[in-house]
């Protein structure tokens, strides 16, 4: 399907603690895609200065930085099944303060490299640098304020044809 972009989207189970290195936040991460794409991460999220109120939520910033690897399934045996993915993104999480719970949700678009070219079955990536977005609703534990568990849905799509 030469000519084509392709859209992919992920959900994506994130598991966050607070685990001082430089002052940044680590994570691991595990998700699935369309086409038996599998995926596993892990990244560090850098808090930035801005904060602000709004419609009483706190709003704060970060950004993450992630290093993912794909595993496919294709139904060439011939094709590429590991495709390893590095982003980055500044996500805007909105949380509504609460004693024993903080839920969230956040959002954030993120540029990324993935290599080789994502190319599975019919679908494919015309280049190796794509743009996403990205959704997510989660809590943070209130008593350690050190973790959080989230869902997330990201959706990759190419920059050209």
């Amino acid at each position: 399907m030469r000519g084509k972009s392709l859209s992919l989207a992920l959900v994506v189970i994130l598991v966050s603690t607070s685990t001082p290195v430089a002052a940044a936040d680590l994570f691991a991460q595990a998700g699935w895609g369309e086409g038996h794409l599998h995926s596993y991460a892990m990244g560090a999220q850098q808090p930035l200065r801005w904060r602000t109120r709004l419609a009483g939520f706190n709003v704060r910033t970060y950004v993450e930085l992630t290093l993912s690897r794909w595993l496919a399934n294709p139904v060439d045996p011939t094709a590429e099944d590991r495709f390893t993915q590095l982003g980055a993104a500044p996500v805007l999480p909105l949380q509504r303060p609460m004693r024993s719970a903080n839920f969230f949700i956040d959002a954030g678009i993120d540029a990324c490299v993935i290599t080789p070219r994502f190319r599975l079955d019919s679908k494919r990536f015309s280049t190796e640098f794509n743009f996403g977005d990205q959704l997510g609703f989660g809590v943070q534990f209130r008593r350690s304020a050190l973790h959080e568990v989230s869902v997330r849905v990201q959706h990759l799509s190419a920059l050209g044809t």
